[in-house]
């Protein structure tokens, strides 16, 4: 068989895999907040989307394509896995353009089977959309520095502001391509019009996303949204270590070499081995970096772009960090296809075939248990259970009352589009407590935030569902404040209580009206 033939196959094999490890696990998957946030906004009518999406944190164009692709097919976890597997494809062709096949082969493996990709590639969020457009970007901006045609930098223009118009973070991208195309020009004999074309490209993604601008300051400088967004990370070494190690291997991290060096965690030495991680992290980015200053080829420029599209977004992410910026690892999801080409061409720089395929082992074995951990043991969300126990039971004059957004939202979504059973069944409310914030009253359709006690008698029986994102389980000690604000024991009585869930606690209670049993 032919290697061209041979090359074709494993690009097939590995885009099959791909599909298989963001399929399965997909449909299993519980809704959490943002994800119900992004149906809902979605299922609004494009006035009211747009509206609302002023007031988040986020740019719009994730919940416009949303919107449009819900009208069409009901299952939106397979939108953002769309644009996942495309991305491996981008990734392909970027990577076979700067570093040749055998490193575009490793690298679309990789990425195919990271625990930051994979897990991103089936939530209902902006990332995998993020991606596609950032990839796409960059794959026509390498073929404009190629061939010189303007129709390459319009395409690269457009899709640069689809990412921008899709996350903020794509601006670091954009920083760092526009930074590129001044630097490989700036020993060239015609430096000035070059600078133009470039000055002319960055002018024009500015331009076509003025529209937004005011509100881009708006999220940015007054933190406008929910205000967990504006947790900022600690800056010690511990915490930055920690954001590499989620970036690399997802959020469920399994972590390299820790059993090999568990001493120093009995000796509480953690600084010493989250150094170390830093250490491996960068290695391969300095390496790769001194090859391509060494090796002279035709496609350096290339080479140069991957450079630039992954250290300055790193860079700036860190000084984000340092200045008390939100930022969350997820969206360093931007700069690791890159990452990963450099990661590769390391790899294969390596002369010892035996020791370029221990490495290749070791990272996939991590890369593995860690996506495996993630579904086994830190599911983001258990509301999907509630909703599953809830759906099979006798609701006939019950009400469901949520004592927390984070489960107020996945559930309605559950029951008003995931099943046509239950479909119709609209007695699903959110009381009133000083969680629900401002962004969340914006999305309380039909008077179904409860301020008064006096609503729940109407039922006969009522279910009080508590969640929390905590180690320790404070739900019970929630309840008791609950039942003395909103439930008198001589009108309910408990009849049962079901605690689910580990990461994302859920305490689900059902209390009869004494009077209506009677």
């Amino acid at each position: 068989m032919k290697t061209k033939n041979i090359n074709k196959l494993f690009l097939l094999s590995i885009i099959l895999l791909a599909i298989l490890m963001r399929l399965y696990p997909s449909n299993a998957l519980s809704l959490w907040y943002d994800e119900s946030f992004s149906i809902i906004l979605a299922k609004k009518d494009l006035g009211n989307l747009l509206e609302i999406a002023k007031a988040d944190v986020h740019p719009p164009l994730y919940y416009i394509l949303l919107h449009f692709w819900l009208n069409i097919v009901m299952f939106p976890r397979l939108f953002s896995v769309l644009f996942s597997i495309v991305s491996i494809i981008l990734t392909y062709l970027i990577a076979k353009k700067a570093f040749g096949e055998r490193i575009a082969l490793l690298t679309s493996f990789f990425l195919s089977i990271s625990p930051t990709s994979v897990h991103y590639s089936s939530e209902i969020r902006m990332y995998a959309l993020l991606l596609f457009f950032s990839l796409i970007a960059t794959y026509f901006l390498l073929r404009f520095v190629s061939d010189k045609k303007k129709l390459n930098a319009v395409f690269y223009v457009f899709f640069s502001v689809c990412a921008y118009y899709t996350h903020y973070y794509a601006l670091f991208s954009i920083v760092a391509q526009l930074i590129y195309l001044i630097s490989i020009n700036a020993y060239h004999e015609n430096f000035i019009k070059r600078l133009k074309i470039a000055l002319v490209i960055g002018c024009s993604i500015l331009v076509l996303y003025a529209p937004w601008i005011k509100y881009f300051f708006t999220h940015t400088l007054t933190s406008t949204g929910s205000g967990a967004h504006a947790l900022p990370h600690s800056t010690n070494l511990d915490n930055i270590a920690n954001i590499i190690l989620i970036f690399f291997l997802g959020e469920a991290k399994g972590l390299p070499l820790k059993p090999i060096f568990y001493f120093l965690y009995n000796y509480r030495l953690e600084s010493i081995y989250f150094l170390l991680i830093l250490i491996l992290f960068i290695l391969p980015l300095i390496y790769s970096i001194l090859l391509i200053r060494k090796k002279e080829s035709d496609n350096n420029n290339e080479k140069i772009c991957i450079v630039f599209s992954t250290i300055i977004p790193l860079f700036l992410s860190g000084i984000l960090i340092f200045i008390g910026g939100r930022f969350y690892p997820r969206n360093l999801l931007i700069i690791l296809p890159f990452y990963l080409m450099l990661l590769s061409y390391s790899i294969f720089s390596v002369k010892r075939i035996l020791i370029r395929l221990l490495i290749i082992l070791f990272i996939t074995f991590y890369f593995s248990i860690s996506t495996v951990r993630y579904h086994k043991y830190f599911i983001r969300d258990v509301t999907g259970k509630t909703w599953d126990f809830l759906r099979y039971s006798d609701l006939r004059n019950t009400a469901i009352f949520c004592t927390n957004p984070f489960s107020y939202f996945p559930l309605s979504v559950y029951f008003k589009y995931s099943d046509p059973y239950v479909k119709e069944y609209n007695d699903l409310y959110l009381l009133n407590n000083e969680k629900v914030t401002y962004i969340n009253l914006l999305t309380i359709e039909n008077g179904k935030l409860i301020r008064n006690k006096d609503f729940l008698k109407n039922f006969s029986s009522v279910w009080i569902v508590l969640s929390e994102w905590s180690i320790d389980d404070h739900l019970k000690e929630e309840l008791k404040l609950v039942e003395k604000r909103w439930l008198d024991g001589k009108v309910w009585g408990k009849e049962s209580e079901y605690p689910i869930g580990s990461v994302k606690r859920i305490l689900m209670v059902k209390y009869n009206h004494i009077r209506h049993t009677e």
